[in-house]
């Protein structure tokens, strides 16, 4: 079993709600890199942020490509701002809730069928299988 997402609600959930988002389950699609990318990743406080800006945001504010603490009045920086709270708020196995989102980027990413075609891989099985 694995965490497949997170989402905050405010109020006291009925079972029978969460059983109802549960069985609906994660919608699965093939996308080009591009648009996959650029699509949600994640929704802080009603903005809507990628996974490109995700990845950004670990790579030059975080430290993964170099380290840069300004943050400025863009849209890009009110993302920033945003993932700053996630990461101050939310803890997955104690690590900053953001490194787990960009790990899920990886792994659908490796898992990906383009991907493991160009590898010389066999198309994914189980939960990565192509919908």
């Amino acid at each position: 079993m694995g965490l497949m997402g997170m989402l905050e609600v405010g109020y006291v959930m009925p079972v029978a709600e969460m059983e109802s988002i549960r069985a609906k389950g994660i919608l699965r699609q093939q996308l080009p890199l591009d648009r996959y990318v650029g699509s949600t990743t994640m929704i802080v406080h009603g903005t809507s942020v990628s996974r490109r800006v995700l990845i950004k945001y670990v790579a030059n504010k975080l430290g993964g490509a170099h380290f840069d603490p300004r943050r400025q009045s863009d849209a890009e920086s009110k993302a920033f701002r945003l993932l700053d709270y996630v990461g101050e708020t939310y803890q997955l196995a104690g690590k900053n809730a953001v490194y787990f989102e960009l790990l899920a980027i990886g792994q659908a990413l490796v898992m990906s069928t383009s991907i493991r075609a160009w590898l010389g891989l066999p198309p994914p099985e189980g939960p990565f299988a192509a919908a």
